[in-house]
């Protein structure tokens, strides 16, 4: 394919590509972080109908309220495969300071948003 035709965002030729989930430590365990179309939909419904990327713009500059970040994290564990995540998100909002809350938030997003190297769990910008 000649250059002009390379997709902006291809997968590396090594390895397994990108993701859309994140394995992050909350506390003294690791959990799988995933937002689904429908955990999306939810995050999309709580900041008011904005899409996800003004949500990650808002949740990075602050102006994101703590009931979306609370959607944000509920919708990841849900993803991740936590039936029940109430008692972990009430954990994390009560036992973490706001910018460890924020941080995660943006993890989660951005793994949905761009993805990230699933050999190295790192985030990965397009490739040129």
């Amino acid at each position: 394919m000649p250059d002009s035709q390379q997709p902006a965002f291809v997968s590396r030729d090594a390895g397994r590509g990108k993701v859309t989930y994140i394995d992050l430590d909350v506390g003294l365990e690791r959990h799988r972080f995933h937002l689904t179309f429908n955990g999306a939909c939810a995050v999309e419904t709580a900041a008011g109908g904005v899409g996800l990327i003004e949500v990650y713009r808002k949740v990075a500059t602050g102006t994101e309220p703590l009931t979306v970040l609370k959607a944000i994290v509920t919708e990841g564990f849900r993803g991740g495969g936590v039936e029940k995540p109430g008692p972990l998100v009430d954990g994390v909002f009560r036992d973490r300071p706001l910018a460890e809350i924020v941080a995660l938030a943006e993890a989660i997003l951005g793994a949905a948003i761009v993805g990230v190297d699933a050999d190295t769990g790192q985030p990965e910008g397009p490739t040129e």
